[in-house]
């Protein structure tokens, strides 16, 4: 039946969203590009998430693939091997249309995929 078709294909989705974003983390924390947030930049002082609704001082305040994927050019260039592999995750995520140009939660993300409407959002 359809309705079987999209809770598996819902389900697949969300798994295959909760595997990047923590395979992701494990990235970022064995590499630290970022280094430690001083209110809500990075170690380059760059404004790469500035302005955005879901910063804080200590970074991002939400399960966000856009967030966890991204790196400034600064970190890519100083940290090769963490930007090749977070480019797997962010191949895998957009195959599965998982990944957006904008900040949004996992729920947002899954609700825009199985084409019900998200709650609206600005950045600032």
């Amino acid at each position: 039946m359809w309705w079987q078709r999209k809770l598996k294909s819902e389900r697949y989705l969300s798994a295959t969203f909760d595997w990047i974003y923590a395979e992701a983390g494990r990235i970022l924390e064995k590499h630290r590009p970022c280094g430690v947030f001083e209110g809500g930049r990075c170690h380059f002082r760059c404004n790469c998430c500035v302005p955005c609704q879901y910063l804080s001082p200590t970074g991002c305040t939400v399960v966000s693939l856009s967030c966890k994927l991204w790196l400034c050019h600064r970190a890519e260039k100083e940290f090769p091997e963490c930007y090749q592999d977070l480019s797997s995750l962010r191949e895998i995520a957009m195959q599965n249309n998982l990944l957006n140009d904008v900040p949004e939660t996992k729920e947002d993300a899954l609700k825009r995929i199985l084409g019900t409407k998200p709650a609206s959002r600005k950045l600032a």
